[in-house]
């Protein structure tokens, strides 16, 4: 009997498996406290996305990034563009970048379209290949040309040589064929704006970054003036990112306000279609597609 109540008494050891299964247990539950706790705030608090998922009541748009591509400062002054467009942007409550002549190479043209801008403005000589069937043309880089650098790309027509007008410097030009193939990722739904010129002369190089992704390109018809360019660039910008013009009223009153260029050049757009969308409609259609891709990889 006595025996038998010392055993009675006796606390019962746990077996190592049952160890185990509450220390699993005890981990699963901690780590469903963590994720289910923060996970919402800080997801969207941590992104560009939430004014749309949770509205902040003084109406305050997240900053959307833009980029400037100034290539021509290499040759030109300034005369007060760059200093004004970031003006404009930032008074538009936009965050920019801008790309110094130095900056502006090769890979610089294969790496933009991965950095997230909404809006870029090309501000680079352009030049059209007469020696190939659709005329296509290519944008300048900075950087000097030589026969024995990008080699296969040389090769492979997605970039060559360029000479601007009156210029003795031969530089590295990228082909619609390079924007097409060599671009990192697409554009995703973002504006291009080409100052220079024969942007729209030929349909490869509005078609080859609407193909990367580009959801709208303005730009010119034939030759163009830098200072010309630059007014009206201005005027677009002021149009699209302060009145909220769409963009069929913007381009249309920019040709009102400052008129062709003296060559006959005139500034238009591609697709046509969508000339009826502001940039603000096309950056809320970009946030909103950006959510759902964010919810599809959060579900998988």
């Amino acid at each position: 009997m006595k025996n038998q109540k010392r055993a009675r008494n006796r606390k019962r050891k746990a077996k190592p498996g049952e160890i185990v299964g509450f220390l699993t247990l005890a981990l699963f539950m901690i780590l469903i406290i963590y994720i289910a706790v923060p996970f919402e705030p800080r997801s969207f608090q941590s992104t560009t996305n939430t004014s749309i998922l949770t509205p902040s009541s003084t109406g305050h748009k997240p900053l959307s990034k833009v980029a400037i591509v100034d290539q021509l400062s290499a040759y030109s002054p300034d005369s007060g563009f760059m200093q004004k467009a970031e003006n404009v942007l930032e008074q538009a409550d936009f965050s920019v970048d801008i790309f110094d002549p130095e900056d502006v190479t090769v890979n610089l043209y294969a790496s933009l379209a991965g950095r997230g801008y909404k809006l870029i403005v090309f501000r680079v000589h352009a030049g059209v290949n007469e020696e190939v069937k659709g005329h296509p043309v290519g944008l300048f880089t900075t950087e000097s040309y030589t026969q024995f650098k990008y080699q296969q790309e040389q090769l492979n027509d997605l970039v060559g040589s360029a000479q601007a007008f009156n210029r003795t410097e031969t530089v590295f030009a990228v082909t619609p064929k390079f924007i097409r193939e060599k671009s990192i990722v697409d554009y995703d739904d973002a504006i291009v704006i080409l100052m220079g010129c024969f942007g729209l002369y030929s349909p490869d190089l509005p078609q080859a970054f609407m193909d990367r992704g580009a959801t709208m390109i303005i730009g010119w018809d034939g030759l163009v003036d830098l200072e010309h360019t630059d007014k009206a660039t201005l005027t677009l910008l002021r149009l699209m990112l302060l009145q909220k013009m769409n963009v069929e009223q913007a381009v249309a009153s920019t040709m009102n306000d400052i008129g062709a260029d003296s060559s006959g050049s005139v500034l238009g757009y591609l697709p046509l279609e969508r000339g009826g969308f502001t940039f603000f409609e096309f950056s809320d259609e970009l946030l909103l597609s950006d959510i759902n891709r964010s919810v599809l990889d959060m579900c998988l």
